[in-house]
């Protein structure tokens, strides 16, 4: 007897008791262990899985292929279903209210369901994740699919870039040598490092007379009493003076040296780690260890340049909402 039989109104209950009874003894005793319960919806994955999804198929093939019949036989038995497959009590087809079912769903579902004109209950949640979307399966669509709002979808924009660019050749072939330089920064604590080393190295090259020259540049007090005591004291007395003198040259061309590592490309010319060739063109010869590639700033950037339908394996990106929409795309999954 087909479901639209049941439904109508001289056909007697006992119809929709026959069908909820084939369900029970054909669907859920054929399961390994009976669920508890099947309504309300409690979250559980494995449910959608391995009974919702499962039972609609059984419906589709056994008793009808009308969708609306389907969904019909499927709510009436959700929400009636009892282990013991007690029906006696059932009188009329099960209809679920969308406030009913927006309580008991995730809104990704929700939105899901009503985008594509199917059950919450035919929506399976996968574990993994793509470029950091949630991924579901929608059973009457046969497909996958991602969803998010704005904010997640540029996230997952970002999540691509990072995957598509995995090594300093890409992302040079990408944007050019000269751009792929302005994204290399050095660390604090290496700027430390260096710096001090570098102003080490310059202030064992400078001699007495270059370090007093230097060091007149600055207007501190202890500084100018010190350089004034160097040039009036005796030879004895100008070596002691001068070693101090020279600490603080190393100080302050640390400090130096520090602020001007911030222009990296500099630091990598001078010394020569990239070199520019006669048409202007940068070639890197080497780029140490300690300089780094600011991943987040040049993923900023790119991401601006990237469309949500390039996530998709399909090139299409589907809106669902007005002021804060939602986005979906289809996947390969």
């Amino acid at each position: 007897m087909k479901f639209r039989q049941i439904l109508r109104e001289e056909i007697d209950i006992r119809g929709i008791r026959k069908v909820m009874n084939t369900i029970q003894k054909h669907f859920i005793g054929k399961l390994e262990k009976k669920p508890d319960f099947l309504f309300p919806f409690d979250g559980s994955v494995d449910k959608i899985d391995d009974i919702y999804i499962p039972l609609f198929d059984f419906i589709e093939e056994l008793i009808t292929s009308d969708y609306s019949e389907i969904m019909g036989i499927l709510n009436t038995f959700i929400v009636n279903y009892t282990p013991e497959g007690n029906y006696e009590n059932v009188n009329n087809v099960t209809t679920l209210s969308e406030d009913k079912l927006n309580s008991m769903f995730e809104y990704e579902v929700i939105v899901l369901s009503n985008y594509f004109k199917t059950s919450p209950f035919l929506i399976l949640k996968e574990k993994t994740l793509y470029y950091g979307l949630p991924i579901y399966y929608i059973r009457e669509e046969e497909n996958f699919y991602c969803i998010g709002d704005y904010r997640n979808m540029v996230n997952a924009t970002k999540e691509y870039l990072r995957d598509r660019f995995s090594d300093n050749t890409e992302i040079i072939a990408s944007i050019g040598t000269e751009e792929y330089i302005n994204y290399l920064f050095i660390e604090d604590y290496d700027k430390d490092r260096l710096s001090d080393e570098m102003a080490t190295e310059r202030e064992s090259e400078m001699s007495n007379d270059q370090i007093l020259g230097y060091l007149k540049r600055f207007s501190k007090p202890h500084i100018v009493d010190l350089v004034n005591s160097y040039e009036n004291s005796s030879e004895d007395e100008k070596g002691k003076i001068i070693e101090e003198l020279r600490k603080y040259s190393i100080e302050f061309l640390s400090n130096q040296y520090y602020d001007e590592l911030d222009d990296v490309f500099e630091y990598l010319l001078e010394r020569g780690f990239i070199n520019t060739t006669d048409d202007d063109k940068i070639e890197i010869n080497h780029i140490p260890y300690y300089i780094r590639f600011d991943w987040n700033s040049f993923i900023d950037d790119e991401s601006g340049n990237v469309h949500f339908e390039q996530l998709s394996d399909y090139g299409q990106v589907y809106r669902y909402g007005g002021d804060n929409p939602y986005y979906m795309i289809k996947i390969d999954y």
